[in-house]
């Protein structure tokens, strides 16, 4: 397994509702030199076709590294499976090549929840989403360290600039934990980074949406951009 901290520091979330649109968005952003990509499985109607998706571009470019991601809806993303369903899911996504999956924390505390299928095969990066604001990080941080894990990411929505220098401020205090940290603005805009780990730090939309979503909430068809400068590395695109 790769490890995270050598990868790029570029990652480039892709989100569509079908598996034919998820496999040309991702190999047009591996034309254009990214090489780390996310894969929103539980934007797809069927997540599972997801899987081969994930084959066939790795067999194509196996220098990339594929971070899987099948969000549950009662944790703001778009799965409405079981926890077993999603491991499952995620579980063949390693086999097809992720080098990665994204678990959100209710996922991983939940009692079915079992990772041990991961270890040595997959990074395992749990994730927390707030997308109302910034609450005390530090009791956030503590609640993820309870669940072993290879990288911890943190996503909250700033109200104002203090809970920017709240978020990112655990940077500093925790230096050696594998931390990726983004506040999201109120457009679905990055206002703060940092780095560690994959470096996740700033998200560009996909320009051309008709309508922004709540805070942090994705497009039906999204390209997101994370970059651990801080600033966006968009290319003008068609909407997703």
């Amino acid at each position: 397994m790769q490890p995270l901290g050598s990868i790029s520091r570029i990652c480039v979330a892709l989100g569509f509702s079908g598996a034919d649109r998820l496999l040309e968005h991702a190999r047009s952003e591996v034309a254009a030199g990214e090489t780390f990509l996310e894969f929103r499985l539980d934007h797809l109607d069927a997540p599972e076709q997801g899987v081969q998706a994930i084959k066939t571009l790795l067999r194509e470019s196996p220098e990339c590294m594929v971070i899987a991601t099948c969000r549950r809806r009662q944790n703001q993303g778009r799965f409405n499976g079981s926890v077993e369903e999603q491991i499952r899911i995620l579980n063949a996504a390693v086999e097809a090549g992720a080098r990665a999956v994204d678990v959100e924390i209710e996922t991983a505390e939940s009692p079915g929840a079992r990772f041990e299928m991961f270890r040595g095969r997959a990074a395992l990066m749990l994730s927390y989403h707030n997308f109302e604001g910034t609450p005390g990080m530090e009791a956030v941080l503590a609640r993820m360290s309870r669940i072993p894990a290879d990288a911890y990411k943190l996503v909250t929505t700033a109200r104002k600039p203090s809970d920017n220098f709240r978020l990112l401020s655990l940077a500093r205090t925790h230096p050696r934990m594998p931390l990726v940290l983004l506040a999201m603005g109120e457009t679905d805009s990055p206002r703060g980074c940092s780095r560690r780990c994959s470096g996740a730090c700033s998200r560009t939309p996909r320009r051309g949406a008709r309508k922004a979503p709540r805070p942090g909430r994705s497009r039906h068809g999204n390209c997101a951009r994370f970059t651990a400068s801080g600033k966006s590395r968009a290319r003008p695109r068609s909407t997703g």
